[in-house]
């Protein structure tokens, strides 16, 4: 056994077994309840052990009395309550602390100011308030163990969500000097120049737009499950976005390093997020994650970039799971958040089982990730791109050998069917990578450069008013005349014929799947009950002025906007066709094709690209007759493939239709 285990094992013996040697002889209930908590680090030397707590955090509907004891000899308790590190000044504890709900308490970090150049948002009404105790062990030399953190939120439900709480020092957040979240010295010294008098508000330079380990501060992340499950680790925080960094809710990065602890965070963050490779594999670690306040989307329906990336998850695109959540910051509400994973190496590590270090990520063209010749590697493949003729066959085999055609083609038909504006087109919030050396055990480890999909809010007709917004919108034909890395990629490929017929199929699997408005609307309104209880609490927090003063009932509100989501899902679909016949002049003849199974226990059809259809009812999907769709019967193990029949009655499993007119096609399949 490892010394360390040896040594935790008889920590572990000692707590059930010895004596109280400070407060109120605690029993062993008192210690069980400690253990139970992830925070406990026993690294500290036997002789100074960080003190225990006999409650656990968490939500509790009453008031709870709380004991921290030590079992170092001859020392002392002390503690913090307001999110800072204790120390021997701190007051030292004597007697049982009472918890209870602080909700009716002034604000106090919701009311400091200079933290947006917009005139940041003070709510006037009373926040949802936890308790923070931090608590250390001093012995009679004045040495100091470990830091021990437990947050408690007595009286408040969140239902469904987790609750995090975020516990620093106040300075490391709002100091003018070293505040993080501030405007602070760095903005007073932008404001000095003359240049800067005329820039819009997103552009301004404060504390918060630092970047880089300088910026970084550290924090206890405690996260509090619905069930009552806890997990705590000590982690670096940054401040993270482009625009949104100057609003009042700020987006955060966090990182898990061994000088705050554990080089990586090992717990099940997002439920359901399972890796590429193994979709039955769980991803339960991460070096890096975010917490994000929604973008564009913030002071909206906030949950749009979190839906598409939902939607698509199951593309050849890289994709963000996320979760909400309820985040608190010492002790006091900060609104709602989605805890969302972070795009670098170490992704793609977990997700793809490449080696981290063979990873070039670019973003937005510049190097992310990787060394200085990377760079160059995607600098001489952009220039290949732009100098060579791709409808010519050799140049685009050439081509698919260097890139992941499909990954290309289902990035931009996201950006197509969202309505998005400002992704691919526009050359911003578009990221590639690829593996610099080639592992022939892994398809993802080809050399290939592969797209990822993220910052996708300003879509959805966001900032479109009702009634659907903007749903009209010509995404395609904007891409083909826009002058940008990914749209020229775009304009060169449709040139190719191979290219093109892949990319109208694509585009038309994607309307006939992935966006149906049945599918898109029954997702929208998982999302709708999951955030709606919540959303007065945001907008009572963070406004913004204008939801504040105009938009009450906030419930209606947020319902409105919900509403024009659903409206933009329910016309947007039957705009695509209309696109690809005026933008890339096909034909108007096209069909629907009705798909059924004869046992959908017994096996499946894959439609094109389109592999995961629920073939328990009746499927159906419209397609131009200008290129031949292709069906493919997978039979389910342990049965086999009959043969077609209706409008079809080929035995081989793969079969092409042109859909110059309605069919219906059954798949049979059989035992044995």
């Amino acid at each position: 056994m490892h010394h360390k285990q040896i040594r935790a094992l008889l920590i572990a013996l000692t707590v059930l077994t010895a004596g109280l040697t400070a407060v109120n002889g605690l029993t062993d209930p008192f210690r069980l309840a400690e253990r139970k908590h992830a925070s406990v680090q026993l690294n500290q030397t036997d002789e100074l052990r960080a003190p225990l707590f006999s409650i656990q955090s968490g939500c509790y509907p009453t008031e709870q009395k709380l004991m921290i004891q030590t079992e170092t000899k001859g020392a002392t308790v002390h503690y913090t309550l307001d999110g800072s590190t204790p120390t021997p000044q701190s007051p030292e504890f004597t007697q049982a602390l009472t918890l209870k709900d602080r909700s009716q308490e002034p604000n106090t970090l919701s009311k400091i100011g200079d933290i947006s150049p917009n005139g940041n948002f003070v709510p006037e009404e009373l926040v949802d308030k936890g308790t923070v105790v931090k608590a250390i062990t001093v012995d009679q030399n004045g040495s100091c163990s470990d830091v021990i953190t437990h947050s408690y939120f007595i009286g408040l439900d969140y239902g469904s969500l987790p609750v995090i709480s975020l516990s620093t020092d106040q300075a490391n957040l709002f100091d003018d000097a070293t505040g993080i979240y501030r405007l602070g010295d760095s903005y007073k010294a932008w404001r000095q120049d003359p240049e800067n008098a005329s820039a819009e508000i997103w552009e301004a330079e404060g504390n918060y737009s630092q970047k880089g380990r300088e910026w970084e501060r550290p924090v206890c992340f405690e996260l509090i499950e619905p069930d009552g499950g806890t997990f705590t680790q000590q982690l670096g925080m940054r401040i993270m976005g482009a625009a949104s960094r100057s609003y009042t809710q700020k987006s955060f990065r966090l990182y898990a390093r061994e000088e705050y602890g554990e080089k990586k965070l090992h717990y099940q963050l997002i439920p359901g997020n399972n890796k590429e490779t193994d979709p039955t594999a769980p991803v339960d670690t991460y070096k890096t994650f975010l917490l994000r306040n929604g973008g564009n989307d913030l002071d909206y329906a906030k949950f749009r970039d979190n839906l598409i990336q939902q939607l698509f998850a199951d593309r050849d695109i890289a994709t963000q799971s996320a979760r909400p959540a309820i985040v608190f910051i010492n002790g006091e509400y900060w609104g709602i958040y989605a805890i969302q994973e972070d795009y670098s190496e170490h992704y793609l590590a977990e997700h793809f089982d490449v080696d981290k270090d063979q990873v070039i990520l670019i973003k937005r063209g510049e190097l992310e990730e990787g060394t200085e010749d990377d760079q160059q590697i995607y600098a001489s493949f952009a220039t290949w791109i732009r100098d060579t003729d791709f409808s010519d066959a050799g140049n685009y085999e050439k081509l698919c050998q260097q890139m992941d055609v499909q990954s290309f083609i289902d990035e931009y038909c996201v950006t197509i069917l969202t309505a998005g504006e400002d992704s691919l087109t526009e050359d911003n919030n578009w990221r590639i990578w690829r593996t610099r050396d080639t592992d022939p055990s892994n398809p993802y480890a080809d050399g290939k450069w592969r797209w990822m999909l993220y910052d996708t809010e300003y879509s959805l007709g966001l900032y479109a008013g009702d009634k659907g917004g903007n749903f009209a919108l010509d995404t395609l034909a904007a891409a083909l005349k826009a002058d940008s890395f990914n749209a020229g990629l775009l304009q060169k490929l449709l040139e190719n014929e191979a290219f093109r017929q892949q990319f109208v199929l694509t585009l038309q699997d994607l309307v006939n799947e992935s966006f149906n408005s049945a599918r898109t609307t029954a997702l929208l309104a998982e999302y709708e009950t999951l955030y709606a209880p919540y959303m007065p609490a945001q907008f009572n927090r963070f406004g913004p002025d204008w939801v504040v003063q105009w938009m009450k009932p906030y419930d209606k509100y947020f319902g409105d906007q919900v509403n024009q989501i659903r409206q933009f899902f329910k016309l947007r679909p039957s705009q695509i066709p209309d696109f690809l016949q005026k933008d890339l002049n096909l034909s108007q003849e096209r069909e629907t094709l009705t798909l059924t199974v004869n046992d959908a226990a017994l096996g499946t059809v894959q439609v094109n690209a389109l592999k995961q259809l629920d073939l328990s009812g009746t499927w159906c999907g419209t397609y131009f007759a200008d290129y031949p769709i292709t069906l493919t019967a997978v039979p389910a193990p342990g049965a086999s493939f009959t043969g077609w029949s209706g409008d079809a009655s080929e035995t081989a499993p793969t079969i092409t239709l042109t859909m110059n007119q309605a069919m219906n096609i059954q798949a049979n399949f059989d035992l044995g």
